[in-house]
């Protein structure tokens, strides 16, 4: 038997690892945009959660100065607006990237595998596509609001940082459904079932 020189063994050590990383990238494909879109989510998702916490905590203040003292508290439905805002759409990229969303599964058991990864690469398209129509749209109501310094009726809430949370809410849930449909359409290429 005879030794393999060093130089031989030390270059193919690289390669080796290259093809390594290259296979994990072909396993998991955008997988710096999904970490940043998990990052995203989370955040938004504690933001939400906190909104929500305010908008119950200020509904039952509200309730009991309604019961006790026959008198509500002023800007209670700007207040629970607001909020609700920041729940819905703070909540919306955590529930597209963990595939969360209210789906109809009549089909799943009914068509071969790969059918199924194209209805959901379809559906994962549609739902990049709305989102993509939706952040369009938000932005000039929001340039107009920043603009022209619109507030709430009843308290002094600027309305453009609720339209920006939107906007926010909505690129970051595009971030978050990106991967998921790259993952999708890698597997249709290759041939291969969904999980």
């Amino acid at each position: 038997m005879t030794p393999v020189p060093a130089a031989t063994t030390a270059s193919a050590a690289p390669d080796r690892t290259a093809d390594r990383m290259a296979d994990r990238k072909a396993e998991n494909p955008g997988g710096a945009l999904r970490r940043l879109g998990e990052a995203l989510s989370r955040l938004l998702q504690r933001v939400g959660g906190l909104a929500l916490v305010v908008m119950v905590g200020w509904t039952v203040v509200d309730v009991v100065s309604r019961l006790l003292f026959r008198h509500p508290l002023p800007g209670s439905i700007d207040l629970v607006e607001s909020t609700l805002v920041l729940v819905v759409f703070c909540g919306l990229a955590e529930g597209f990237r963990r595939g969360e969303q209210i789906t109809v599964d009549i089909f799943d058991h009914a068509v071969p595998p790969r059918l199924l990864v194209a209805m959901r690469l379809l559906g994962a398209v549609a739902a990049l596509a709305f989102l993509g129509l939706l952040a369009w749209a938000v932005w000039a109501p929001l340039v107009d609001a920043y603009r022209f310094g619109d507030t709430k009726p009843d308290l002094p809430i600027p309305i453009y940082p609720l339209l920006l949370a939107i906007e926010t809410g909505i690129v970051v849930t595009i971030t978050a459904t990106l991967p998921s449909a790259v993952r999708l359409a890698v597997t249709l290429i290759r041939g291969g079932s969904s999980s």
